[in-house]
């Protein structure tokens, strides 16, 4: 053992003990916070491509905050310029053009309501005018069937070739 070692008293060894136990406390209460702070810079940075020994990437990069911000300054100004007008080409100046064509074709669908309504109304005058008919008809077979025999005769009579 070395001197230094022997020479020490129940006091100092006492000491160096409660010494490293606070250390290893300390250690021990600032990990989580440090492990944080480490895991944001990491996010903040990002991480690179890796790849094994054939060059085949393992895992994918990971960008960083000032990365993914920059990629969403890009995809918002591209939202904007399809949702501003512009002459035509906006996602909005589209949007306009097809309520205006949806409006017309409502116009147009309400006219066809009304012709509609008219053609019914016609075809039900037009059904009441056949149920008359159809009744016309009946009474006049009705009239006509005793003749029905005799017609059939004269037919005959008439049609048939003489011998």
């Amino acid at each position: 053992m070395p001197e230094q070692l022997a020479n020490l008293t129940i006091g100092e060894i006492m000491i160096w003990m409660t010494s490293l136990t606070a250390a290893v406390v300390v250690v021990a209460k600032l990990w989580k916070p440090f492990k944080r702070l480490m895991d944001f810079l990491e996010s903040w940075t990002g991480e690179a491509e890796q790849r094994d020994s054939s060059g085949k990437v393992t895992k994918k990069a990971v960008p960083g905050v000032p990365a993914r911000l920059l990629q969403l300054e890009l995809d918002v100004k591209k939202i904007h310029h399809e949702v501003t007008p512009n002459h035509g080409g906006s996602m909005n100046d589209g949007l306009k053009r097809v309520e205006a064509s949806a409006k017309e074709t409502g116009k147009v669908v309400e006219g066809l309501d009304l012709k509609l309504d008219e053609h019914v109304k016609i075809a039900k005058e037009k059904d009441g005018e056949l149920d008359e008919i159809k009744k016309k008809l009946a009474k006049h077979i009705e009239d006509t069937e005793p003749w029905n025999e005799m017609l059939t005769d004269l037919h005959q009579k008439y049609t048939s070739k003489p011998e």
